[in-house]
């Protein structure tokens, strides 16, 4: 057998496998699909390494909690009837997915898009009713469709290549915000937000400070008619030691 003959059998083997797998996670899919229908669950697990497809879900409309991790998809249409739907988990997923169909869903109030490479970010803009929006490394670089965001609490922008948090500077409920490992040199747009709370206290459970921070004290005369807030200061005072500013104080 020469050896162009035996490269062609091992892709042929290669892909045979590959098309087992996904058959049997299309397979396992529908049969969580169905036991959720039969026991009228509003929680629904198709993170199916293999998956590449996801099932119609016309007949569970009254799931509120969705995981869709670590697959092969690159299409989210089925989502756009989940109009109950209050919480969403996409991670981890190689292919670039439209966001467009997550623009129906109108009560959603906890989307995760780890690691994903989204396409159409501006499909979450009517998103009134989002109040956590999670995306470490997401490939995202505008956040303009988040200005609209006016009930969200909490904004995890860890790993993102983000540089400019201006759209953010209108978000005044938002709580918790990492901006870890970005490109984010200036936090100026967050000078009117009161609402940040204590740093320190973010950070024993959400990890709010950077590890690889490109903030510059330049930025410090943005915060100092804020020294009576005491939530936003110590927010900011709590950011800074990553920038190698030791002992920083705005009051």
């Amino acid at each position: 057998m020469s050896s162009s003959e035996n490269s062609e059998g091992k892709r042929a083997r290669k892909r045979r496998l590959l098309g087992e797998r996904t058959t049997l996670a299309g397979e396992e899919a529908k049969k969580r699909l169905s036991a959720a229908i039969e026991n009228g669950s509003t929680t629904l697990n198709l993170s199916i390494p293999d998956l590449r497809r996801i099932p119609a879900l016309s007949q569970v409309q009254h799931l509120k909690t969705l995981r869709v991790c670590g697959t092969k998809i690159h299409s989210i249409a089925p989502l756009a009837t989940l109009t109950e739907l209050e919480e969403l988990r996409i991670s981890h997923s190689k292919e670039e997915i439209d966001l467009e169909p997550i623009s129906k869903l109108k009560s959603l109030q906890r989307l995760h898009l780890d690691s994903v490479k989204p396409r159409n970010l501006q499909a979450i803009s009517g998103l009134e009713s989002l109040t956590h929006l999670v995306m470490p490394g997401a490939k995202i670089f505008d956040l303009s469709p988040m200005a609209s965001l006016s009930n969200l609490e909490v904004l995890n922008l860890m790993g993102t290549p983000v540089v400019d948090l201006t759209p953010l500077s209108k978000l005044t409920k938002l709580q918790l915000l990492s901006v870890s490992a970005t490109g984010v040199s200036d936090l100026s747009p967050l000078a009117n937000m009161t609402s940040l709370i204590d740093g320190a206290l973010a950070h024993e459970y959400y990890g709010l400070v950077h590890s690889h921070s490109q903030i510059k004290d330049t930025t410090l005369r943005s915060f100092w008619h804020l020294n009576e807030r005491e939530g936003t200061v110590k927010t900011i005072n709590y950011l800074w030691p990553a920038s190698g500013l030791n002992d920083t104080r705005l009051s």
